[in-house]
This record gives structure tokens, C-alpha cells and sequence, in this order.
């Protein structure tokens, strides 16, 4: 085992004044934590940039490439490797390795690390882990050779990790092309409440853990709801429960929409039958209307949704709003084509999507094991 700061050197950046015009618009990099992500592996570049005159009026000095990048506060924990020389601000810790340790073990150590990182944050209005606490976290030191042998195997996991998200998005994107391309501006508009009927759910009060405990009927609650397919819930309620509340059965093949809070607009559709909360609007399934044609359909319209929003701290869309939307209204034949289509493409990223969870668990388990 050996102390980051034994084997490293920890430097941090700060912030020129956003006042003084000519400090900014330069060719200098300067990152933020912001711009990091659980994905960031290599950065090549920043959102903002400074001048020379920064740099020499603030004594603001460069981290060279391959510096390891580790935000200290608002998150702590993410990090990533500098891909060239660059500044940063005073949200990181950054570690320059010296010869005994690999700056992408280190990376992939770090990356492991987050939850225990987090633990360390000290501070009251917000928690930031200081210079002295990451240079006495302790890492494990194989050889310099296994550094890079472990490094190498989880950067190939992660790469091909990666290339199934990709293939992922780039199959929903190839739904949505083609749900564009059969049926916009081609077809009239109806408004949701004049042909299709929408209900809400309801939540057992807490205050009777009989209405949970043991439960066995599912219940959806909004924040479940993330755009796709939904074919279980992570809560269950028992029929006392269902008997004395305001939720209710919701068929399969129904469209649900999120309508309160952070994932209002949110679009899914249902493959179990279930119950919900007061803050799920379901649509549901009509003779008329293909269920995966009629998830599209309103998923298409999920920005105008957004705009809709009434409310501050808690933005909403009520029912009212939701029945006042439009959307294209195709023949029956043409919704079944498309649907086919769609259960095409669902084949193709079940198998994706089981590719990756393999590759995700393979990830986690080396991980453990090396760190």
C-alpha cells in the first residue's frame, strides 16, 4: 500500500475574476467540475477558456497531460486524465504521477472509489474532500507492468462498454427517424382528450404499513418513468391498500406520463398491468391506436410537454393539459407496420442490452478485485 501523496503530487487551480473581461475568450483550457461525467475518460478541452493575461495576473499554474483529474467539491469524485497541458478551478484535487504509479490505474482506482471519496468530504455548507485528505488515501501498488495490465483490461471494458451505449442510442434514434419519416406532416392531428381517455392513480397513506408491508400488487410512482418500456415497478402495495386509496388498475398497453416534479413529461409504456400514483397519467389503450405507435406519439411530444409546465419548485402537467395535446393521427395499418418495426428493433436491443449488463458486472467484479 502507499499514500497518494507519497507517490504523487496534488495540485489545485482557482478562478479568475469573471468581472475582468480580458481574463476569458482565451486559448487556455480551464475546466470545472460541471464538466466532468461518470463517462469523462480523456479531456481534451473545456467549456471556457483564459488568456495570458490571466494566467500571469492570478499565478494560476498548469497541470501537464496525463495529469490525474479529481473533483473535490459539487460532485466530489468524478475524474478523468488531462489529454494536454491545462487550468482548472478550485473544485479539484488533481494528482501529477510520478514513475511508480500508472495515471490510468490511478484513474480506473479513483473511478472505483467514488462512494468512499464522498465519505471523506468534510465541511457544512457543502462537502469537499481537501489537499491533506486525498494525499493520505492509500492505494495499492503492484508493479509498474500489472499497473498497466490491470489499466489496459478495464479500459478495453469500458471502450466496449461504451460501444453498446452507442449501439443503444443509435437503435432508438433509428425508431425515432422512422417513426418521423411515416408520419410527420402527413397525416391530420386529434387532440388526446377527444378520442382517448386518461385516469391518474393514488398513494395508501404511510401511516399504515399494512397498505405496504407484504404487498404483492405492483405501483407505479413517477419517478420511474425514464422514457421506455416498463415491465415491473420497485413498489408493491396489498389490496387493503389498493381498497383504500385512490389508486387503481392500469392495463397493460397503456401510456404512461410523468407529471410532477424533476421527471415531468416523461413518456413510458406499460407491459404489466399495474397501479400508480397520483402523479402518473396513464392514456390508455385504445382500438384505434397501436400501443408502440401511440408511445411514440406522445413521446414526440414530451418538449411540448415540458413547456407546459405550470409551477416553480414542483413544475407540473396536469391532465388537463395532457388531454389538450395533439398528435398525429395515422391509419390503423400504418401504426401496425410501424409497431412491427419497433419490435424488430426491440430484439436487436434486448441482445444489446444483455451484452452489456455482462460487460457492466465483469467491469464492477475486476474492479473489486484489484481495488
Amino acid at each position: 500500500m502507499a499514500k497518494l501523496g507519497d507517490i504523487c503530487t496534488v495540485v489545485s487551480g482557482s478562478t479568475p475574476s469573471s468581472s475582468v473581461a480580458e481574463y476569458w475568450d482565451g486559448n487556455h483550457i480551464w475546466i470545472t467540475p460541471a464538466e466532468l461525467s461518470d463517462d469523462s475518460f480523456i479531456i481534451h478541452d473545456s467549456v471556457r477558456h483564459i488568456t495570458d493575461k490571466a494566467i500571469q495576473e492570478t499565478s494560476l499554474k498548469p497541470f501537464p497531460e496525463g495529469t490525474v483529474i479529481l473533483s473535490s467539491r459539487a460532485p466530489i469524485g468524478k475524474t478523468a486524465i488531462a489529454g494536454c497541458k491545462m487550468y482548472c478551478n478550485q473544485g479539484f484535487k488533481n494528482l501529477i504521477c510520478s514513475d511508480s504509479i500508472y495515471n490510468k490505474y490511478l484513474y480506473f482506482f479513483l473511478s472505483a472509489k467514488t462512494d468512499y471519496l464522498n465519505s471523506l468530504g468534510r465541511g457544512a455548507t457543502f462537502k469537499e474532500i481537501s489537499k491533506h485528505i486525498v494525499e493520505n488515501i492509500e492505494i495499492s501498488l503492484p508493479k509498474i507492468e500489472e499497473q498497466k495490465k490491470r489499466a489496459a483490461i478495464l479500459e478495453k471494458l469500458m471502450n466496449l462498454i461504451r460501444i453498446r451505449r452507442k449501439q443503444l442510442s443509435k437503435l432508438d434514434q433509428l425508431v425515432k427517424s422512422r417513426f418521423f419519416e411515416m408520419f410527420e406532416k402527413k397525416y391530420s392531428s386529434i387532440k388526446v382528450g377527444n378520442i382517448l381517455k386518461t385516469t391518474s392513480g393514488g398513494t395508501p397513506t404511510t401511516s399504515h404499513p399494512e397498505y405496504y408491508t407484504d404487498g404483492i400488487i405492483p405501483w407505479l410512482t413517477s419517478g420511474e418513468i425514464n422514457q421506455g418500456i416498463i415491465t415491473s415497478t420497485q413498489k408493491y402495495i396489498t389490496e387493503s391498500g389498493l381498497k383504500n386509496s385512490s389508486a387503481k388498475w392500469i392495463p397493460k398497453n397503456s401510456v404512461v406520463i410523468a407529471m410532477y416534479g424533476a421527471t415531468a413529461g416523461q413518456v413510458g409504456l406499460l407491459k404489466i398491468a399495474t397501479t400508480t400514483n397520483q402523479a402518473v397519467c396513464s392514456v390508455l389503450p385504445n382500438p384505434n391506436f397501436s400501443p408502440e405507435y401511440l408511445y411514440y406519439a406522445i413521446s414526440s411530444k414530451k418538449e411540448w410537454m415540458i413547456q407546459q409546465c405550470a409551477g416553480g419548485a414542483q413544475p407540473n402537467i396536469s391532465q388537463g393539459i395532457i388531454k389538450q395535446m395533439e398528435i398525429i393521427n395515422p391509419p390503423l395499418p400504418l401504426q401496425e407496420q410501424f409497431s412491427t418495426f419497433v419490435q424488430q428493433v426491440d430484439k436487436a436491443k434486448t441482445s444489446v442490452e444483455q451484452s452489456l449488463e455482462k460487460l457492466e458486472t465483469l467491469k464492477k467484479s475486476l474492479m473489486q478485485e484489484y481495488f
